[in-house]
């Protein structure tokens, strides 16, 4: 999943013309590394903050195929 958002990111910055636009469709995945790495670092209830991360993940890409 870090290596699909890396390449896609590092491909999309190579672009002359780059609009914000371009860049929407990676930010849950790039949201669900992150949110691993957190949840990695963090001593408390690590399972619910990586639950939580991924519920947020799977309501925005829900909502954005609907």
């Amino acid at each position: 999943m870090a290596y699909y958002t890396i390449f896609y990111v590092m491909f999309f910055s190579a672009i002359r013309h780059k609009e914000i636009r371009f860049l929407i469709p990676i930010i849950p995945f790039a949201i669900l590394p992150i949110g691993e790495l957190i949840a990695n670092n963090i001593k408390y209830r690590p399972t619910l903050i990586s639950f939580l991360v991924k519920s947020y993940i799977l309501t925005e890409i829900t909502s954005f195929f609907i």
